[in-house]
């Protein structure tokens, strides 16, 4: 999709509104150093897939200003064209203190909600003094957008979690903005939501919002599950939308993607093959002649860079033929060290190199390869051209699907690509884990979670909503066929209750059924029950 194509679109969704892009991290840096003030492009995921947008509709990006030459190069609003060669769209900053972005960036957002959101084994820290610079700044980012927009119509997408109270601020002060969320990281079950302090404010500013997107359908459903039992809301589960203050704010999954064209042609450009030719200059002529295992990330405890590092050594170890064969490099971005689980884990990572290399390393060759620095967007590409095979890890998290690695071999040196599995994490099957029934707090009735759609036009949500006929024994399936239906929950002889319209159905027993009104528990839409009684045909008679 070329710029101006997505121009034309996005002008068309938003009916010539201005689009107006907020984020705490900018497209752009500037940085100080020995020549002057250098550009630096973070090599983030989000700026690679929003540029194109906000470049296309030539609209506004409002960020947080963090580099140590950032003031130097806007006007007195904090203001600047970019590109500044040929100017596409406005990145306006936002200034914070020194303590405002110990509180907002490194205390709340960082030490309470990312690990709380991603469910590692590490305890997040709640702050009342965090909690308070987190609401001022989000007030800093809304003052500025509304400036930014100056009562005209306007389109905001803020993204992440820096920024959940600001949708409800701009609410507040201008209704008629369509306001558009995107939570970059997991959403985590109400269970473990329910242990943050301000939780009812924090769902409260995010439920100003017209469309609250995820990654995936599951953070869709543990967002709506934690507002079911946070807040005073009508959670609507069969359309997915959750009313409040009687504005509809729309939950969906939107896997987020990138401008791949546009990668594929700047990794053949020019930067990239200087860079990759100063990475060959680096590491040796020597690494060439081993297959090369290419892994960049942010250091941080969830991108699962010690547990890769531990499966390179068991690799080696399970396989000593492939001792000078193949080669581990790592480029690891410090990130967030004023953090001590972030100090901690640059210590950590630091012993394990050293461990591995010391066991296995030879007189010519050394296992891995671990570049610690603030690796740019020309760079991280050089690494992909340099690799035989890309490597991404996570950690296992509690309570939620686990995914799995994947190797990508790119082109090189006339190879082609592939892609398999890194680790034994089992088939990704896309379903929620099994859950109790929970009873609907406004409406008294059980509702059974496995019955709710996966996504429109999925298999999942064809098999979600069910209704057997008790004269053929076969099954229709459709969206509407449990309206006014009876159905059971996991537990014997609890019902629900039906609608006015609603008609009684007896499900069919078959061989193997101790009673008709059981679910099973072993197929489903999303995981673990189906909705269908045990032993329906379906089935084969599961109990």
């Amino acid at each position: 999709m070329d710029a101006r194509y997505l121009g034309r679109l996005v002008s068309r969704i938003s009916k010539n509104a201005k689009v107006v892009i907020a984020s705490n991290r900018e497209p752009v840096m500037h940085e100080r150093d020995a020549g002057g003030i250098r550009v630096v492009q973070p090599a983030s995921g989000m700026v690679v897939a929003l540029d194109p947008i906000v470049r296309a509709t030539g609209g506004v990006w409002v960020a947080h200003g963090s580099g140590t030459a950032d003031r130097l190069v806007v006007d007195s609003r904090g203001r600047m064209a970019m590109p500044p060669e040929k100017p596409r769209y406005t990145l306006r900053r936002v200034w914070l203190t020194r303590k405002e972005e110990n509180g907002y960036y490194f205390g709340l957002s960082n030490r309470a909600l990312w690990p709380l959101c991603h469910i590692v084994y590490t305890r997040p820290r709640f702050s009342r003094n965090d909690w308070e610079a987190y609401r001022n700044v989000n007030r800093r980012f809304c003052d500025a957008i509304l400036e930014e927009v100056d009562g005209c119509p306007a389109i905001v997408f803020i993204q992440d979690y820096h920024l959940a109270l600001l949708p409800r601020l701009l609410r507040q002060e201008r209704p008629d903005l369509a306001l558009v969320h995107f939570w970059h990281i997991p959403w985590p079950n109400r269970e473990a939501f329910r242990i943050f302090p301000w939780g009812e404010e924090l769902l409260d500013g995010l439920l100003g919002n017209d469309i609250m997107g995820f990654h995936i359908q599951y953070h869709c459903n543990n967002f709506m599950d934690t507002v079911d039992r946070g807040i005073e809301a009508k959670v609507d589960y069969e359309q997915f939308q959750i009313f409040r203050g009687g504005r509809p704010t729309h939950v969906r999954a939107f896997p987020i993607s990138v401008d791949f064209r546009q990668i594929g042609k700047d990794a053949t450009s020019g930067p990239v093959e200087e860079r990759r030719l100063n990475f060959i200059k680096e590491l040796g002529d020597e690494v060439l002649r081993t297959r090369v295992f290419v892994g960049a990330d942010r250091i941080d405890y969830t991108k699962g860079i010690p547990e890769r590092i531990r499966g390179f050594d068991l690799l080696l170890k399970n396989h000593p033929e492939l001792r000078e064969k193949v080669t581990l490099l790592q480029l690891a971005a410090p990130s967030r060290t004023h953090i001590e689980e972030y100090r901690d884990i640059n210590d950590k990572l630091d012993d394990l190199v050293d461990e591995v290399n010391w066991r296995h390393q030879t007189e010519d060759w050394v296992p891995i390869r671990f570049l610690r620095a603030h690796h740019d967007y020309q760079a991280v590409l050089a690494s992909y051209r340099l690799a035989d095979i890309l490597v991404v890890t996570s950690p296992p998290r509690r309570h939620e699907p686990r995914g799995q690695g994947v190797h990508l071999r790119p082109e090189r040196r006339g190879r082609g690509s592939a892609a398999f599995p890194l680790h034994g994490g089992g088939e990704r099957t896309g379903r929620r884990p099994a859950r109790e029934p929970l009873r609907h707090r406004r409406t008294g009735r059980r509702d059974v979670r496995g019955l709710h759609h996966a996504g429109e036009g999925t298999q999942e949500a064809d098999e979600a909503d069910a209704l057997a006929d008790p004269e053929s024994h076969g099954f229709r399936l459709g969206r509407k066929n449990l309206r006014g239906a009876r159905i059971y929950s996991a537990r014997e002889g609890d019902r629900v209750a039906p609608s006015r319209r609603a008609k009684t159905v007896r499900w069919p027993q078959s061989e193997g059924s101790e009673k008709g009104n059981r679910l099973c528990r072993r197929h489903g839409s999303r995981g673990g029950r189906c909705g269908f009684p045990a032993g329906s045909p379906p089935h084969g008679g599961h109990r």
